[in-house]
Formats: C-alpha cells, structure tokens, sequence
C-alpha cells in the first residue's frame, strides 16, 4: 500500500525570529512517473519567476520557503544569492530557495510542474552541450505561483546526494505580503531620442541583427513578431570593469552566449545586458540613445520564440584587424579592432602594445612603455606580475587614451616577473682575459667590464663582457661551455668580426651556454662571455674538442652506425629529463611512414629522441632500460629529422651502435 504523503511532513519545522521555513528533509528518488495537473512556466507574465540560479556564497545545504519580506530577507541570506534582495507579490507567489552541490554549469530553468501527489519539481534546459563537473556550491531561489503550488508540497532538490526531497505546508499569505513581481520586459521605446547614438535599420519582424551606431560600437536590434523592439548592447562587462567582451548570439539554444534572452534579461535572475532607449523614425528605421535600466528579474522570453538571425551572430566579426600604427589613422571617437595587446605592467594602467615574442623576454616584460595609449578609468596601482589581454582587440580612441576595449576571444595569461632587466653597462671595448686552452677550465668575472660587444642571439643587451682568444690546435670541431654564476652567454668571433656561433642558454638553462665552431689548424677566434639584460658575474669556460660523427653524421636506412657520447657536449634537453652528452644524427626521409630505430649499448642506458628538423621539442623520446639495448618506433613525416642518442643521468654515456630501418 502507497504511504500516506501526510506522513511526510513529521518534524517540518519553522524557522524563528523571521526566519525562512526550513523544510522536513525526506530520502526520495525523483519520481520516475509524473503526471503534472498543475504548471507555470517562465515567460508567463504571472507565472514562475526566476530570483536567483547560480553560484552561492553559503556553505547550507538545505531547502526553505519564504511568505513574509522578513523569511524572503533571511531566505536570501540563509543560500547565499548575489545581489539585493528582489520584490515579490508574496500574496501570488511563494519563494523556495535551495542551496546545494553543483557542477560548474546551471541549466535554465523553464518551468515548475505539481502532480496530483504534491510533488514539485523543477524543469530545466541546457544551455550548455558539456559541463565540468566540479564541487561548487549553488543555489537556486524561484518565486512560484500559490496556484501550482497548493496546501502541502514536497519539493525534489538538486542535491549532491543521491536523492532528497523537503516537505513543506505552505501557509496562506501573510497581512504584509505586498510587492510587485517584475513585469515582462519592459519597453525602452521613447517619442523622441534627443542626442542619438545613431539612426540605423531596423530588421525585418521575426529577426535579430546587428548594427553599427555612428562610432561603429554594435548593438543587437530584436524585432519581435508582435512588433516589438530591443535594442541590446553588443558587448558586456567582463571579469572586470574596465574590460568588456562581445556578446554572441547562440541560435540553436535562442539565447545569448550569455545566458540572456533577447530582450537581455539574464535567464538565471542575474545583472540584465545594457539595453538601449531608442524611437522610431519612420516605418523602418529607429534612432537609438543611451543605455537604460530594465528590472532584472521577470517574464523570460520562451527559446521557441526566439527570432531568426540575421547575419553574423558573433559581433564585430566583419570589422578588418589593422595595426597599431594603422589606428593612429583612425578617427578620435571610433571603434576599431586592432592586432595588439592589452597589457597591464608591474605599475601603471592597462596599455595597449605587442608582447615580446621572444619568450624569455616575455619572461622579463615590465609592460608597455609609457608612450603606449593607456585605458582610461583602468586601476594603476603596483603589482608583481604581468597580465595580458591577448589580441587581437577592439578599441576607442579618446586623444591619448582609450576609452573602450572590448576583448575579441583570444584568451587572457598572466605571470609573476621574478626578474628585470638590468641597467645596462657603460658602453666601451670588450675586457680582454688572454688565452684560452683546449680542455684546460678557465674562470672569470664580467662585473665592472664595459659592454662592447652585441651577441646576435641574445634578445636583450646591455651586459657586459669579457674575450678569450683561443688558437685551434688542428682541423677539427670545438665546443666552448660556459657555466656562470648570472644569466651569461657565449659567442664564438672570427679575426675579421664576423660571428661563427652564439648561445644564450643551453636547452633551457639560463646559466650554462655552450657554442660549437669547426676550425683550421692554427686559425684564432675570440671567445666573448657576454650576458642578458645587463646581468653579469662569475663565470668557468672551457674549450673542448668534439670527435665527429661517422657518415658526416647522416643516418642511412638499414646502416648500423658507431659512436661515443662520452667526448661530446650536452646540447639538447627539451622534452625530456636529458642532462647527458648527446649526439644528432641526421635523417632525411623520402616517403612518410612508420621507421624503427634500434640501439645497442653496453653498460649504460642511451635515452632515444626525434626531432623534426627546426623544432625544440621532441616529437618523441624513450629510455632504454636493462643493459641500454633499446628500440623505438617513430611515425615520421617527409623530410629532415633528427634522432639523437642522450642519456636520463649525467653518468649516462658510452659507446654505442645506432640502427634505423623501415617499420612498414
């Protein structure tokens, strides 16, 4: 026999002093048949209306109704919704609040629905295709119609756990239960527009479009089948208030991107889209003047309803991308979307330049220099790091400043900056050292030493630096390792000046360089230990002599070749833990396909790597384990490649024998 619902209702309790009742907490699955004999839904002018559906600031779970402003006050407090607490004709409807565990998405609610049984649930749509589901506490807080609701409800919760349900009795409406529910959206037409924004079409009835008002700032004109008229800002405040972001429009779900209806009302009771006051100007066309204020909660527009779009549903996506310098063309006053950053330095406004693309000056970026436009009315206090508004960017031009950005998609990044740049050194002649020996360590200190040299590879100057003239002893190839104290780097320098190699950072490292130079015997070059950004200090150098690679160092298919990393220098890290001397071998691959690389190596294990020929980064890379004998299989495409052999450890190297052949 079914249990009584009355039964339910034991230990229903009020909560006191004007607190929100709480209701009777029941373990019951979701109904897995219902039949609704009572409904209203969200774009009924009296029907369901959305007060809160979001994040909460409450750690309750729990669920509660409210019948007196008082119980409507704590109620909002109790599950922790944003914002003032709404009015509500409490003599039509009753407000239920839940707060629970959620993921990191909210479904739109559309409507609430009683069976014959008293039970309430609510009816939702996402909005959304994929969510992820992360432990964040939410809260919903709707105003129901007493007419769906009747005498005693139990109300189906979305909870974290795996079914709850709360009992209520609802009781009749309260002597101070006034208020007005928000009507629906209201209407923003005016007679006259005094100072208009700009004259503009008006789209066809059934349509949503986009126009440009004067400045070339867009805005969303909804002309509705029964006539009526929106004008929606096409771009929204963002994470902040100095940083807007457009608003697209999502046809299939009828809603803005959002998760505003067409007449900008926020679907969940949140802050409204700016809307425009506009008037007609004959049968077709309207001028629009500035924004004004809608109520944020009340009749949402229905998804079916929804119009039609017309033309590009994502703002601004016809507007070209031109230059920084192209946007001193603009006209003062007019919005342009432009290929460059909005970056907020170490002090100052946010200002508009390029990133270094370098990524180790991007490392030591302070921000844009002061000549750069700054936005207007943006925070300018000191900071640690850097935060950057990647581009490209739409912006307004105001003299030397911007009063508007508008972010285009392309993301947001920020880091602390541990370093700056230094002063750069006096300028002078390189400080001369003497003679550098093969395999005999030399030691040195660029502090006090003027900056006479300009190493090409290193993105920032300014350090100062010292040479070592070294004489090769006989044909052959020569490593020079620097390992310093500072960010330092080498260069290797003919008699004549012009330059043979240059290192910054070995794989990484910002205090070891090393450079290789092939030398005639008895030819002399200078050895210049330089540094980046100013940065200077102590140093050990040593020249090494590198035995080469049998072949000329070129692999061929199906030829075991012999070689020894012992004698050589550790180049190439990147991808992998590889602090071992390495060596490159290289391969030139006709036709694409599947290639096996096997090598044998006694007492040690060898660490195989591929890397396309240009590129830092492994394609791919393996240890070999149990005796060093290992083998790899590697899709490779046409073209250069190199397969290196390196070692996990610094003690990793030897002898060893290298094979590549066909695997398909």
């Amino acid at each position: 026999m079914r249990r009584p619902l009355a039964s339910f209702f034991v230990g229903l309790a009020l909560a006191g002093c004007g607190g929100p009742i709480a209701g009777a907490r029941q373990t019951l699955p979701l109904p897995a048949h219902f039949t609704a004999v009572a409904r209203a839904t969200t774009d009924d002018p009296d029907g369901l209306r959305v007060l809160w559906n979001g994040g909460a600031d409450t750690s309750e779970h729990g669920a509660w109704i409210a019948t007196t402003h008082a119980e409507l006050e704590a109620l909002w407090e109790r599950v922790g919704a944003a914002g003032p607490v709404p009015e509500v004709d409490l003599r039509t409807h009753v407000v239920i609040g839940e707060a629970f565990m959620n993921g990191a998405c909210m479904d739109e609610i559309v409507a609430v629905e009683r069976d014959a049984e008293g039970r309430v649930l609510l009816r939702t749509e996402p909005l959304v295709e994929m969510c992820i589901a992360l432990a964040v506490q939410d809260a919903r807080v709707v105003a129901v119609p007493r007419s769906v609701l009747g005498e005693r409800i139990t109300w189906f919760s979305v909870d974290d756990d795996d079914g709850g349900a709360y009992a209520f009795r609802i009781p009749p409406p309260s002597p101070d239960a006034s208020g007005t529910v928000s009507p629906g959206a209201p209407s923003t037409e005016r007679d006259a527009i005094a100072s208009a924004l700009g004259t503009i079409a008006l789209p066809a009835r059934g349509t949503l479009a986009l126009r440009a008002l004067d400045d070339g700032r867009e805005v969303w004109v909804a002309h509705l089948p029964d006539g009526r008229v929106h004008v929606v800002a096409a771009d929204a405040v963002s994470t902040n208030d100095w940083l807007r972001h457009p608003v697209r429009w999502d046809a299939a779900r009828g809603r803005f991107a959002t998760e505003h209806d067409v007449t900008g009302r926020s679907v969940h009771g949140g802050v409204p889209l700016e809307t425009h006051a506009f008037a007609r100007v004959g049968e077709d066309r309207i001028a629009v003047g500035e924004v004004v204020s809608i109520a944020p909660r009340g009749t949402v527009e229905p998804r079916a309803a929804a119009p039609a779009i017309e033309g590009d549903a994502m703002p601004y996506a016809s507007l070209p991308v031109i230059d920084q310098q192209t946007l001193e063309a603009v006209p003062e006053g007019f919005v342009a979307r432009v290929g460059a950053d909005l970056v907020t330095g170490l002090d100052g406004p946010p200002r508009l330049c390029m990133l270094p693309e370098d990524p180790k000056l991007r490392a030591h970026f302070e921000g844009c220099d002061d000549t750069s436009l700054a936005l207007r009315d943006a925070p300018a206090e000191a900071r640690r790091g850097i935060s950057v508004v990647h581009g490209p960017l739409l912006v307004r031009r105001r003299g030397d400043t911007l009063d508007l950005a508008i972010a285009d998609g392309a993301g947001e990044s920020g880091w602390v900056v541990e370093h700056r740049i230094a002063e750069p050194a006096p300028a002078g002649p390189t400080r001369a050292r003497g003679a550098l020996a093969l395999d005999v360590e030399a030691s040195g200190d660029t502090r006090g030493a003027p900056d006479g040299f300009a190493i090409e590879c290193v993105p920032a100057g300014g350090s100062p630096d010292e040479s070592w003239s070294f004489v090769a002893p006989r044909d052959g190839s020569f490593a020079f390792e620097l390992a310093s104290d500072h960010d330092g780097a080498i260069a290797i320098v003919a008699d004549d000046g012009s330059p043979l190699a240059c290192n910054d950072d070995r794989h990484g490292h910002y205090r070891s360089s090393v450079a290789h130079a092939t030398l005639a015997a008895g030819q002399q070059v200078r050895v210049i230990v330089d540094g980046f950004g100013g940065q200077a200090g102590a140093y050990r150098l040593r020249a090494t002599e590198t035995p080469a690679l049998e072949r000329e160092g070129v692999l061929a298919l199906g030829v075991t070749v012999a070689g020894d990393t012992s004698r050589a220098t550790d180049d190439l890290s990147a991808g992998c833990h590889a602090p071992a001397h390495d060596d490159a071998w290289r391969l030139e691959v006709s036709e694409p396909g599947r290639h096996r690389v096997r090598i044998e190596a006694d007492g040690w294990h060898p660490l195989l790597a591929a890397y396309a020929d240009g590129e830092s980064i492994p394609a791919t890379c393996g240890l070999g384990t149990g005796g060093g004998s290992r083998e790899e299989t590697y899709d490779l495409a046409a073209g250069t490649w190199w397969i290196v052999v390196d070692g996990a450890r610094e003690e990793d190297v030897g002898a060893y024998r290298l094979t590549v052949e066909r695997a398909d």
